[in-house]
């Protein structure tokens, strides 16, 4: 070069190490976690090639689901507000059903405030948390039981009608266990499995 410098491998545009601008070639890219003790020359390459950071293995451990209210509470004042608290051991979706004094079953979530049934294991769901809607202890004093199912994928659009529904209106079913049975079936079918959890409440 007339300025000094050298050109890598070569000395003239003509050199072989050198391909005609716009032409073809090919290159092999790889990533590496890079690390201050494996570039002792510091010239942004490993000494010796890094091993690749082993993809994460997926969570196949048995979903389990925690129902709870604050200090583990059971027994309510009657018309006293009762919170959830719904955690699944590993993110999941989440249906929960209220079958109230009179025995009607409605489903309460998810619902028209949150649409979304997935529940990260990281972030418990709260019922009704910021959601505009209220669980109350009833007038008679009568027992209700929270039945709440997860999954690790959605089910609702395979559930029967009979236990989806309208939220917040009761359903054409007479007893939690043929919600039970529903979520088993469409399951079992659907090459999945569900887990249910259960809260009885009653009067103080």
């Amino acid at each position: 070069s007339s300025h000094g410098n050298t050109a890598p491998a070569g000395s003239t545009a003509s050199s072989a190490v050198f391909g005609k601008a716009g032409a073809a070639f090919s290159a092999t890219v790889s990533a590496y976690r890079w690390a201050a003790g494996a570039d002792t020359d510091n010239n942004g390459v490993p000494d010796t090639p890094a091993t690749p950071p082993a993809p994460r293995s997926p969570d196949n451990s048995p979903l389990a689901l925690a129902l709870a209210t604050p200090g583990n509470q059971t027994r309510f004042a009657r018309g006293e507000a009762i919170n959830l608290t719904v955690r699944p051991s590993r993110d999941a979706f989440v249906y929960c059903y209220l079958q109230d004094e009179a025995a009607r079953i409605v489903r309460f979530y998810p619902n028209r405030f949150n649409k979304d049934a997935l529940v990260p294991a990281a972030r418990p769901l709260s019922l009704p948390g910021s959601m505009r809607f209220q669980l109350v202890m009833n007038a008679k004093g009568a027992q209700e039981t929270i039945a709440c199912f997860a999954a690790p994928r959605d089910l609702l659009a395979e559930l029967p009608a009979s236990v989806v529904g309208t939220d917040f209106e009761p359903l054409p079913v007479t007893s939690l266990a043929q919600v039970r049975a529903a979520f088993s079936t469409t399951a079992t079918t659907g090459g999945t499995t569900v887990t249910q959890e259960s809260l009885h409440v009653q009067a103080k």
